[in-house]
């Protein structure tokens, strides 16, 4: 049996409090997995620490540090890394409660203003997220077919604490709008989009931009698969068909990520981040979406759910007005990827 020092004691406590604290959370559905390992891993280290402190002289050897303290930074620097995508974790909870809220807002003053249609048509709901976008939304809703395949095309228009006129237009125009009382993104805006296209009894519904970068009169290409039967969801991909800003840095970014997505999901995806898609209503409900990048987090619920998933041919535009919301930095890809690794360690 080892003998260990009292301070070696204490580590070791605390080492196993940590863990069974981690494992407890996880269990009460309040931790993710990546909130579990690095809670198991702030366990591991401690503990390892605690009972083998000649540890630290291998790991100095392997990383040829000088002395102790530089292993012992270099260690801490990695658990508080962990610490901090755990921290981050956290933040993003508190906005999403913070969407759900708004979204939850924005539901019931639809519901309070729209009954329940009673009609026999089939129904093709087009979902439109559409952020200061009054120029450019009417073009888009004057070239919406009333008819797809059958389906009575009824489009959603979702306003997201926009600035301008665009709710305006929308209800001018006569089309169902819901409002956000505050910008909460793209992602929420879809969500709650869609949650009403459920609501309105919708069999298929179609997500596409308020910009004009997707063309309404290719609607038939997304629906299609899924009325024959082929598909639950089916992706609009731009890499098969025609994108007018193909080979800028944006078009590699789509490219690495799609690569990655085809690597994990075990199927070929050439589109991963268009928005222009189309899914079965009935298989809504069976996906879990909280994510701020809905187009990973989509795509990989759909295949985990075992959603049959085809891509087809269609154009993507250049703006046709004003300029994209979608945010140039680092950040936004940065945010893709973190996406991608939450979802899969769900």
């Amino acid at each position: 049996m080892l003998a260990l020092r009292g301070v070696q004691w204490l580590g070791l406590i605390v080492a196993v409090g940590i863990g069974l604290f981690s494992l407890w959370r996880r269990r009460t559905g309040a931790f993710r997995r990546l909130d579990l390992l690095v809670g198991l891993a702030f366990t591991v280290t401690l503990a390892v620490l605690s009972v083998w402190p000649g540890t630290v002289d291998v790991l100095r050897g392997a990383l040829q540090a000088y002395n102790r303290f530089n292993v012992a930074v270099f260690v801490a620097v990695l658990l508080l890394f962990g610490l901090y995508f755990a921290l981050l974790g956290r933040v993003n909870g508190l906005s999403q409660s913070v969407n759900e809220l708004v979204r939850a807002l924005a539901k019931a003053d639809f519901r309070r203003h729209h009954t329940l249609p009673r009609r026999e048509d089939r129904v093709l709901a087009t979902v439109i997220p559409a952020y200061n976008e009054e120029r450019a939304i009417q073009g888009v809703l004057t070239r919406l077919p009333a008819e797809v395949l059958g389906l009575q095309v009824e489009p959603v228009i979702v306003v997201d604490g926009a600035s301008d006129d665009t709710e305006v237009v929308a209800r001018q125009a006569g089309y169902l709008v819901v409002s956000h009382a505050m910008n909460r993104g793209l992602a929420a805006a879809i969500r709650t989009g869609l949650e009403i296209a459920r609501y309105r009894g919708a069999e298929v519904v179609v997500t596409m931009d308020a910009d004009g970068q997707h063309r309404p009169e290719e609607l038939d290409r997304l629906v299609q698969p899924i009325l024959d039967g082929k598909a639950d969801f089916v992706l609009g991909s731009r890499i098969l068909g025609h994108y007018e800003e193909r080979g800028g840095i944006r078009h590699a970014g789509v490219v690495f990520f799609s690569w990655l997505l085809s690597l994990l999901l075990g199927q070929r995806i050439t589109d991963c981040a268009n928005g222009f898609r189309a899914i079965r209503a009935s298989d809504l409900a069976r996906l879990e979406l909280s994510e701020d990048r809905i187009a990973p987090e989509m795509l990989i619920e759909a295949k985990r759910k075992g959603l049959r998933i085809t891509e087809v041919p269609v154009t993507v535009l250049r703006r046709a007005e004003g300029e994209s919301k979608m945010p140039r930095h680092i950040h936004y890809p940065l945010g893709f990827l973190r996406t991608i690794v939450r979802v899969w360690l769900r």
